[in-house]
């Protein structure tokens, strides 16, 4: 998750070079990422047209991540599992679709893309 928000802070450093501009820019693009992360509330509580944008959100895939696992292990937290009392509710409140190794995927993928494209940008701006 470090290295995901390294690459994203690289990412918008790559795109301005007015730090007033960039703490802008950061809260520009954070808080829509955060807000549809899941954490809050479930995405589909937005509008439809920003539901995509939940695909892009770091805050989304290490949330999950995070959820897997510290509430997988029902030994750990020592209870047993039945329907009338699930062991592991926050897994089954916000209802996440992908599972672990999905979500990891994805952060290694926004890690890279978000590193490529600040390389292309910074690459853009040296020629100017």
């Amino acid at each position: 998750m470090t290295l995901g928000a390294t690459s994203y802070a690289f990412f918008l450093g790559s795109i301005v070079s007015n730090p007033r501009a960039l703490s802008e820019l950061n809260v520009l693009f954070s808080v829509p990422l955060l807000l549809l992360s899941g954490f809050y509330a479930a995405a589909e509580n937005f509008l439809p047209h920003m539901i995509p944008v939940k695909y892009i959100s770091l805050f989304k895939y290490a949330f999950q991540v995070l959820v897997h696992m510290e509430f997988t292990d029902p030994q750990a937290l020592n209870c047993f599992n039945n329907l009338e009392f699930p062991c592991d509710p926050l897994k089954n409140q916000y209802n996440f679709l992908e599972p672990f190794w999905v979500s990891m995927i994805c952060i290694l993928v926004l890690i890279f893309g978000f590193r490529t494209l600040a390389f292309i940008f910074f690459k853009i701006r040296s020629k100017g």
